[in-house]
């Protein structure tokens, strides 16, 4: 996974993610004791519990950098509707987008660090997909904003997220918006 320059990845999580024998090692161990299911192609299932006790033992320094690699990580695994059975993974990464999006959680992160429009488009994308407009508006927001800073209004980048935001704007029923 590859994540912006601006935050430092934590070496335990370099490690794993650097090794599939690290990872492999790391997930048999969490199956074994019921905390996490394999779902098979190297793909896991986390269980809630497991979920809120890893957040509550975050110290706020290390878990700002967290959420950051946690919207990172999002970003960069949100399908297009080009992917095959995009729907799939959809569904999967929805309650980690929910909570990812949460305005809160995302002014926190926002203003740690920078995150690239990309990853903001990708989570918008997502979760209009899902109906969730009022998210997905927010999160298509800040794509844009940050796109145009970065690439200007004329970019096809930019250009792209204008057109989502039309389209969710017309999908809300606000034609003027669109």
């Amino acid at each position: 996974m590859e994540l912006a320059s601006t935050t430092a990845t934590p070496k335990w999580l370099a490690k794993l993610a650097g090794s599939e024998l690290e990872f492999s090692d790391a997930m048999g161990l969490l199956t074994a004791y019921s905390l996490a299911d394999s779902l098979g192609a190297g793909s896991y299932s986390m269980h809630s519990v497991l979920h809120r006790w890893s957040r509550s033992l975050s110290l706020d320094a290390e878990a700002a950098s967290l959420r950051y690699i946690s919207v990172c990580a999002l970003g960069k695994v949100a399908p297009s509707e080009e992917d095959e059975e995009y729907w799939k993974l959809d569904r999967r990464l929805l309650q980690h987008v929910l909570h990812s999006s949460d305005e809160v959680l995302m002014s926190q992160v926002m203003t740690e660090q920078e995150v690239a429009p990309w990853m903001m488009h990708g989570i918008g994308a997502l979760l209009q997909r899902q109906g969730k407009l009022d998210e997905a508006e927010r999160m298509l927001q800040r794509a844009l904003a940050g796109y145009e800073k970065a690439l200007g209004p004329n970019h096809t980048s930019t250009l792209d997220t204008v057109n989502n935001l039309g389209l969710l704007y017309r999908d809300q029923g606000k034609p003027d918006e669109a």
